[in-house]
């Protein structure tokens, strides 16, 4: 398994992590609908 995010290297205050293929999105609630196909969707995304 690929672990593109670094999440698999603890945290030390002050070193740079190498991060590859991660998004971030936010949202005022109004595109929840626009971002999401269904809850199922929106709950894997929120907690993926």
């Amino acid at each position: 398994m690929t672990r593109d995010l670094g999440l698999d290297i603890p945290f030390a205050k002050g070193i740079d992590k190498v991060v590859r293929n991660c998004w971030h999105f936010s949202t005022d609630g109004n595109a929840v609908d626009a971002m999401f196909c269904n809850e199922s969707d929106f709950v894997a995304g929120m907690t993926g």
